[in-house]
């Protein structure tokens, strides 16, 4: 008889919104210092503003072209396992990190990129990172709540997440 394994992928959706406002970010910040610098530094005759707004939107739709490969390959490597044992996962560059259940000492809240993570750390230092945007948030709290003990810390941490609303 095998071990039961439930695994999750995370949300392509929200990966790509996550990078998408990462981009804009940046991009509103060049239009800004560009704006900036003609009006104050130079003559507000020659400001061409039609040409400004043109580059502007090259530049958003060719960075979300280029997002789109780069969001692909984050979600085909983030997939967050929950067993019996413990709760596993791959970091950003492929290394499988697997925290016990036994050794969860703490969960904390992180952001990056405008997307929500929970920080999984073991009593012996190790840490993991699993997205709170997967797929299907409801089946991961369930998985978690049927195989981690009633003491683990991360129940609470995604009931809390969880009450009454969408938790990623």
């Amino acid at each position: 008889m095998g071990v039961k394994c439930d695994e999750f992928r995370m949300s392509f959706t929200a990966c790509y919104r996550g990078l998408a406002v990462v981009l804009f970010t940046f991009l509103f910040v060049l239009l800004a210092a560009r704006v900036i610098k003609e009006v104050v530094f130079y003559d507000v005759s020659d400001f061409d503003a039609a040409m400004l707004v043109l580059r502007l939107a090259a530049g958003t739709g060719f960075g979300l072209v280029v997002l789109l490969p780069f969001a692909y390959a984050l979600v085909g490597r983030c997939r967050v396992t929950v067993t019996a044992e413990g709760i596993a996962g791959r970091s950003f560059f492929g290394r499988l990190r697997r925290i016990e259940w036994a050794d969860l000492a703490s969960v904390k809240s992180a952001n990056f990129l405008t997307m929500k993570y929970a920080e999984l750390h073991a009593k012996n230092g190790k840490s993991l990172v699993v997205p709170l945007f997967l797929e299907d948030m409801a089946a991961f709290c369930a998985a978690v709540d049927s195989v981690a003990p009633p003491e683990s810390p991360l129940i609470p941490f995604l009931e809390e997440r969880s009450a009454g609303r969408k938790i990623a």
